[in-house]
């Protein structure tokens, strides 16, 4: 039963609850219905007003529950309060809210004297823990550092011993072995790796996170790329096992291109991971922590620093290699191309007179037909009659494909030699490869004599042009007529020897290719546009360059002047004026020296007759001009509707002009102005052109002045001498300069002194 207060308590909350009700339903009765225009404003109010005071309410009901819950704490904590923190009296109090203000005071002074220690000791909680980090992190580094130091002798010394044995193995072509220690490597660099501790997550954050702690780890890291690289090593090596087993099971040239277009492929897909590997050394490198390694180890690690980047260019180069390799041997479409052997001894733009071509098939590395023929053969079956460049007009009415050559930017002269091979009744080829002389003779010098007993001699490099001219020019076969059959029987001996070679001959025939193509004896060009845009990157196509200023090519072309280039010498005189205004005018001078006529060979005791051109800056105007001859041809051809005209030569004729008080043509080639004309040069005598120009751009005065010129070699030929003469006001110097020439400046002069035997360039920064 409940208690009288409890009753009261219960009857004056029924009547104020009563008392609230009616007056809402009060508040509600009395609420007028709006008129239109007032209906949203009245809503508005109305429930504004009901809003506030639902607020009321809440915060009414939200006050008595947060004094009841007040309440009951107090009692809990006058319940549960200790002895010591007790309130002490202090005398009679006035009343009881008095009583509570000073209770609470009191309670709250000993509260903050006996809370406060605590505090600190989760302070010294905290140090204990960062203590306890540090020592967790220390064990692991000890671990790590005890387990590499123990392996670091053992590995330093079988690395030194698999270096000399690879090297020793590398060098005498034994790629078994090589295979073998590189597999040994990885197996130790496995080992050690294997028995290094295994961390936790955490403990190797904590090892990271100390100097000493990210050493080691990054060392470990290394001896994982260690065991990549051994791999790769590996797989490369027995890959060219596999090609030398090849090689010592068969002598057939056929079958020994596959294996070594696999191992291209193989080495191709290889490449990426390759650089990838590397990538992860050169980022451990940079972040190892290099004030804790020993000044020799700092050492070796600066000069990896700058390795990797070079051997990360080459490998990238080497991919691009290889997909060319991959793509001429065929990999997924069987290719067709045709070679063109250019006599150099007759210098032709591209290199030399076409007098023997072949016709070769590939698919998946392997040679499946390879048929060569002389020049005249296919010449007999042209079915369309092209009016020939005009120079050419001197020698004969119609364009043959010997003479398809004409232009000197070899993919120009390989589009024009393609057309006039497929009107002979020849098959679409997939590109042209041309060779010189001197690509054949150090070939030969590598693979040894080739005896020719149907000719009763044997092929030397040293007397290989000789021979050859011999066979071709003099003792060839009257009745059969076929001059060039000695080249015919002679290539694919040599291609044979080639690719039958003892194994520590294949790096020295790479070389030699390598060689011939960068001096520009061996000129490639495909119809494929992505192989094509490689080629041209990388200078193998024989392509005339874009220059950003200055541009010099001197082309010479034998006409009618029989083997003459034989003997002939030439050296080439280039000097460049700036002047103070900024103007730059060049001058060149063209000697040649015919060092014949008494000797034992017919063909180099004749007068030589150049056509040469001189490629210089598209809009290059002429100054003054010497040396060149007034020559007439003697031969007048009348051309009717049965002769084509060439699209090419079209668009070239269309800007010849002549300037007859200089014995010279003007015209645009390939992007260049080209000042042409004829030389005679006698046996043992001299002829020099010389001539002057003005270039198409200025240099801005009176502030620094940038110049920049690149000279090109003739393709094919052996090299003229050259020297480059600069020119410059006084009071200016050279501020920066680089150069693939060896270059001295001086009293207001840049000179060199080179043979061109593959392209030069120059650029400066005149100062002030």
């Amino acid at each position: 039963m409940r208690s009288q207060n409890q009753n009261r308590k219960h009857k004056r909350k029924s009547k104020s609850a009563r008392s609230r009700q009616v007056r809402y339903r009060r508040a509600k009765e009395n609420i007028d219905i709006p008129l239109d225009g007032e209906e949203t404003e009245q809503k508005k109010t109305v429930t504004n007003d009901s809003t506030q005071s639902k607020q009321k309410q809440t915060r009414k009901k939200t006050g008595r529950r947060q004094k009841k819950r007040t309440s009951k704490r107090k009692a809990r904590r006058k319940k549960n309060i200790p002895s010591v923190w007790a309130v002490p009296s202090s005398g009679p109090q006035k009343n009881a809210s008095y009583k509570r203000r000073a209770w609470k005071g009191e309670w709250l002074t000993h509260i903050r004297q006996y809370v406060t220690p605590p505090l600190k000791a989760k302070r010294e909680v905290g140090i204990f823990i960062c203590g306890m980090l540090v020592v967790l992190s220390i064990i692991p580094i000890g671990i790590y550092g005890s387990s590499l130091l123990q392996a670091k002798d053992n590995l330093a010394m079988k690395v030194r011993a698999g270096k000399i044995l690879l090297k020793d193995s590398a060098t005498s072509g034994n790629w078994s072995q090589v295979e073998r220690h590189f597999a040994s490597l990885e197996s130790e660099f496995a080992e050690i790796a294997h028995t290094l501790p295994r961390s936790s997550a955490l403990s190797g954050r904590l090892v990271s996170v100390f100097p000493p702690g990210k050493l080691l780890v990054k060392g470990n890291n290394m001896l994982k790329h260690a065991q990549e690289g051994s791999r790769y090593g590996a797989r490369i090596a027995d890959q060219l096992a596999h090609i030398s087993t090849s090689a010592e099971d068969t002598k057939k040239m056929e079958t020994l291109t596959k294996p070594l277009i696999d191992t291209a492929q193989v080495v191709h897909k290889m490449i990426p991971e390759m650089q990838a590997t590397l990538a992860g050394v050169r980022t451990d490198l940079k972040e190892t922590p290099q004030w804790l390694l020993p000044s020799s180890v700092v050492q070796k690690t600066k000069q990896a620093n700058t390795q990797i980047p070079q051997l990360q260019d080459n490998l990238r180069d080497g991919e691009n290699y290889l997909d060319i390799l991959l793509k001429f041997a065929g990999q997924k479409y069987k290719r067709k191309y045709l070679f063109i052997f250019q006599n150099n001894q007759e210098v032709r733009a591209t290199g030399g007179f076409i007098g023997t071509h072949g016709v070769m098939s590939m698919h998946e590395g392997k040679v499946e037909n390879l048929d060569i023929q002389s020049i005249y053969d296919a010449d007999g079956q042209l079915r369309e009659n092209v009016i020939p460049p005009k120079p050419l007009q001197v020698l004969t009415k119609r364009w043959h494909l010997r003479d398809a050559n004409w232009f000197a930017d070899f993919p120009t002269s390989a589009e024009n030699i393609i057309q006039f091979y497929e009107q002979t009744g020849g098959p679409t080829v997939d590109g042209v490869i041309a060779f010189t002389p001197p690509v054949i003779r150090d070939l030969v010098e590598i693979v040894g004599p080739i005896p020719m007993p149907k000719y009763d001699t044997t092929v030397t490099a040293d007397k290989f042009v000789r021979i050859v001219q011999q066979e071709t020019s003099v003792d060839y076969d009257r009745e059969r007529n076929d001059p060039k059959a000695f080249i015919n029987d002679l290539a694919p001996r040599l291609l044979e020897r080639m690719f039958t070679a003892d194994k520590d001959k294949h790096a020295r025939i790479a070389q030699a290719l390598m060689k011939g193509a960068q001096r520009k004896h061996m000129l490639l060009y495909m119809q494929d546009d992505e192989v094509q845009q490689t080629l041209e990157e990388y200078q193998l196509a024989g392509s005339l360059l874009e220059a950003p200023q200055d541009y010099l090519s001197v082309v010479n072309s034998n006409i009618g002047g029989k083997k003459t280039d034989g003997v002939i010498e030439q050296q080439i005189d280039h000097r460049v004026a700036i002047a103070d205004s900024g103007e730059v005018q060049a001058t060149v001078t063209i000697t040649r020296e015919h060092n014949g006529g008494n000797t034992k060979y017919p063909r180099w005791n004749a007068v030589n007759k150049d056509y040469m051109r001189i490629f210089v800056p598209k809009g290059s105007t002429i100054v003054d001009s010497e040396g060149f001859e007034d020559y007439t041809s003697s031969q007048s051809w009348k051309y009717t509707g049965a002769f084509q005209r060439d699209e090419k030569l079209r668009t070239i004729n269309d800007t010849r002009k002549e300037k007859s008080e200089y014995n010279l043509e003007t015209s645009v080639q390939h992007n260049k102005t080209v000042f042409a004309g004829w030389t005679t040069t006698k046996p043992q005598g001299k002829s020099t052109v010389s001539i002057t120009y003005t270039l198409p751009f200025n240099l801005t005065a009176g502030q620094k002045k940038f110049y920049s010129l690149i000279t090109q070699k003739q393709s094919g030929t052996p090299g003229s001498r050259y020297t480059l003469t600069i020119d410059f006001p006084e009071e200016n110097t050279v501020s920066w300069k680089r150069s693939s020439l060896d270059i001295s400046s001086e009293n207001g002069t840049v000179s060199a002194k080179t043979v061109l035997r593959t392209d030069q360039y120059f650029g400066g920064i005149l100062s002030p």
